[in-house]
């Protein structure tokens, strides 16, 4: 563009409306750069939420995770050769009255004290 108007075949009319479309397309693309840039920020906003909901989902699946993890143990320990071979009870717990309910309040205490040791932790 430069070049153009540097010669003097054209007319000074010519040169003027030369001038004014170099004028607007540079204005155009300051504007391609300024617009650029605004996308270059939402796109690291976007990023930034979307990792902010990805750690929030793994917290708080640790969490649940590290809940259940006591109550597995005792159901698999539990779940395990409940009868000896001759028909007797392996685990003594089996032969008391509530031995059922004593297994969940106990897996529920269990869950109840971690609950609490994840919480002091975390504050």
């Amino acid at each position: 563009m430069e070049r153009l108007l540097v010669q003097s075949v054209l007319a000074d009319k010519n040169k003027q409306y030369l001038r004014d479309v170099d004028n607007h397309i540079e204005t155009c693309m300051e504007d391609v750069k300024s617009a650029q840039l605004d996308c270059d920020g939402l796109l690291d906003q976007m990023e930034g939420y979307q990792d902010k909901r990805m750690n929030d989902t793994l917290y708080f699946l640790t969490l649940v995770t590290t809940c259940i993890i006591p109550m597995q143990t005792l159901t698999g320990l539990y779940g395990m050769n409940f009868v000896k071979a001759d028909g007797d009870p392996n685990m003594p717990e089996l032969t008391w009255q509530y031995g059922y309910a004593g297994f969940w309040v106990i897996s529920l205490i269990l869950t109840a004290v971690l609950l609490l040791i994840l919480r002091c932790l975390v504050e």
